[in-house]
């Protein structure tokens, strides 16, 4: 039988209260991977667990999320790489229309490589989609969510990517 200390639960609901509001910086997010929409569309994954009944379709929705924060952390790549272009664009029409002798503005700065994200970089990010997703009543019991997971749970599904 399962038993979930109530007291530590609620505790951490309210820890996670609390950090609803927080910066992606305070979960140690760096710059170059934050998501301009907060995550949303895993954050938006994660919420879909709260409407399955079977833990192997809960473990779904938990690796679609991860699998969103990897397609997002690419699309925010590619955003940053239009706005470059976007911008380098604007700077070649500044610099065309310099009058003789005027030195030239400076180039925008260029985009970094994309790198898909490392598991000391996904980690954080996925820490505050979970927040994001207890708070919005999606998980409101997380450790007992976990404890159900793992305990009924088909082993094979917890010895994949979930």
């Amino acid at each position: 039988m399962l038993r979930t200390d109530q007291e530590e639960e609620a505790h951490l609901v309210r820890f996670i209260q609390t950090l609803r509001f927080e910066h992606q910086s305070y979960f140690g997010i760096e710059e170059k991977n934050r998501s301009n929409t907060n995550w949303h569309s895993a954050v938006y994954e994660l919420t879909q667990m709260s409407r399955e009944m079977l833990p192997s379709r809960q473990l779904a929705a938990i690796t679609t999320a991860a699998h969103q924060v990897h397609h997002e952390h690419q699309q925010n790549h590619e955003r940053m790489v239009r706005e470059y272009e976007q911008d380098m664009l604007e700077y070649a029409e500044v610099c065309e229309r310099l009058q003789e002798g005027e030195p030239p503005p400076s180039p925008p700065p260029p985009v970094p490589k994309w790198v898909p994200l490392a598991a000391d970089d996904f980690l954080p990010i996925f820490i505050f989609v979970v927040v994001q997703c207890c708070t919005q009543a999606a998980m409101p019991a997380p450790m007992r969510t976990r404890d159900l997971l793992w305990a009924l749970a088909d082993d094979s599904h917890l010895q994949s990517e979930a």
